[in-house]
């Protein structure tokens, strides 16, 4: 096969930043977080680590948008159901998202959300378990509960 300039060009899937969240995933779940590099990531995509760089400035809003992807694998319970089925049904995603991402999850369970999608998943998460506990307090604490769960 000869090669030609551009032929490799043409052939490539461009990146994306979904592209880019997707790879990492699959990186992590195959070498674990500390083996998580640009550079295997590069090669995963099949480009230079550098080009990463254009999505994500740096490895922590990489990991902040992986840990996104997951919480967003996290279903939303229909409204009709009780309150207390909607936290069953929500404790039951939140396993099952650890099952899909079982070398990520360590980092999502100790995350700080602190990223608009953390916090839109936070509040949400309180909203279901204020209307199972009406009283804030207890409705706190069951979230931490849940938390550790």
């Amino acid at each position: 096969m000869s090669w030609a300039p551009g032929a490799a060009k043409h052939s490539r899937v461009p990146l994306s930043r979904q592209r880019i969240v997707t790879a990492a995933l699959g990186v992590v779940e195959d070498r674990g977080l500390s083996g998580f590099t640009f550079r295997r990531l590069g090669d995963a995509l099949g480009c230079e680590a550098m080009s990463v760089y254009h999505y994500f400035p740096d490895k922590r809003h990489l990991v902040d948008a992986m840990v996104e992807e997951a919480l967003a694998g996290v279903r939303e319970p229909a409204a009709e159901l009780h309150p207390i089925d909607r936290l069953r049904f929500i404790g039951r995603e939140y396993r099952a998202m650890a099952h899909r991402h079982p070398k990520l999850f360590p980092l999502v369970a100790l995350h700080r959300l602190n990223m608009p999608a953390g916090i839109a998943f936070i509040e949400r998460m309180l909203r279901h378990f204020h209307a199972a506990l009406p009283d804030d307090r207890l409705a706190a604490q069951a979230f931490r509960v849940f938390g550790y769960y």
